[in-house]
């Protein structure tokens, strides 16, 4: 090895371990932020809503995407789109922010794809099934 060789293997051994920690901390500080300022709500919606889809063979080009009401914290709107081109729109109430709770029976969930509502009922027994279906 040359005199260069040397230097750009010290160089390189170094960076490693920057790297690693940096990606290490990053990281923790991203899911930090996620648990801390994250809405599960959206979290549970955006897997029922996909779920739903992929059990009634829906081919998922991009998956719903969803928002909160600003007006009425109870109440959320995603919207994705099938590997047809078909709009997937979702309309969930009930969900509240405060106390993001699955369980809450009272959470509906209308799926619409295209102008066919697929789905219309409590978002809770389709994240139990689907969960169900994973084991």
């Amino acid at each position: 090895m040359t005199a260069n060789n040397d230097s750009r293997w010290r160089r390189l051994l170094i960076a490693i371990p920057m790297f690693g920690a940096m990606a290490v901390v990053g990281g923790c500080s991203t899911i930090t932020g996620m648990a801390g300022g994250g809405d599960m709500n959206l979290i549970y919606i955006q897997a029922a809503s996909t779920d739903e889809l992929l059990t009634q063979k829906y081919e998922v080009a991009v998956k719903p995407v969803c928002t909160q009401n600003t007006s009425e914290k109870t109440t959320y709107s995603c919207t994705g789109q099938t590997a047809d081109g078909k709009e997937i729109k979702v309309q969930v109430t009930g969900a509240a922010a405060s106390n993001p709770n699955p369980t809450n029976t009272t959470t509906a969930m209308v799926l619409m794809v295209g102008e066919k509502e697929i789905f219309n009922g409590p978002m809770y027994p389709v994240m139990v099934s689907n969960l169900e279906a994973t084991k």
